[in-house]
């Protein structure tokens, strides 16, 4: 069985829910990991990664939670790495953060539902989950749009995590644009090649 990697979130770039409800699952935790690991088995993901609100210390070395381990926040992120892309679910609708994973779970159990009737045959109905895959991974368009992205990321002085998504990548422009800008040490040429940067990737609807 595909192990599952856990990490704490990095980033956390959606509204935060403020009115978290008591969910009315009554499957357990094991049956919950069960669901996820055969639904990302159908997508043929070739790794599964669940972000939660823990420190490092909370995790083992092979990735896993410690049995001691209690998340400060219910909030949870599902990254799935399959031979289409990254796909990335955050939930932080429930109280219990096993409630959220499960939630994701469910989700990707109707998602693949949507093929059972022939209308979507193309994984259309997972589009908008998809995520930016990595410097280094990336499409280019002939373009120097792998340079662009590469760039972004050097300028941002961030590392890339599993999972980023268009908005992450708008927020990381943003920062790209603020360490490279003259009025606070920048350089002007570096501050001009984030802007075309920025114009490139979007041309490419990668923002």
């Amino acid at each position: 069985m595909l192990p599952i990697e856990i990490r704490r979130i990095v980033d956390w770039p959606w509204p935060v829910c403020e009115s978290c409800t008591r969910s009315a699952f009554k499957a357990s935790y094991s049956d919950s990991l069960r669901l996820l690991h055969f639904e990302a088995g159908k997508l043929d993901a070739s790794r599964i990664i669940v972000e939660l609100d823990v420190t490092d210390a909370m995790i083992r070395t092979a990735g896993c939670l410690r049995a001691s381990a209690t998340p400060t926040a219910p909030r949870v992120v599902v990254t799935l790495e399959t031979p289409g892309g990254w796909q990335r679910y955050p939930c932080d609708t429930y109280i219990n953060w096993q409630h959220n994973m499960r939630a994701v779970a469910l989700t990707l159990e109707h998602l693949r539902a949507c093929d059972r009737y022939g209308v979507t045959k193309r994984g259309e109905q997972y589009t908008g989950f998809k995520a930016l895959p990595p410097p280094g991974g990336a499409e280019s368009n002939g373009h120097g749009l792998e340079d662009d992205y590469r760039f972004v990321f050097a300028c941002a002085k961030i590392d890339w995590q599993p999972g980023w998504t268009g908005e992450d990548l708008a927020r990381l422009v943003r920062l790209a644009k603020r360490n490279t800008h003259p009025d606070v040490g920048g350089h002007a040429d570096d501050f001009v090649k984030v802007g075309r940067a920025e114009a490139a990737l979007r041309k490419a609807n990668w923002l």
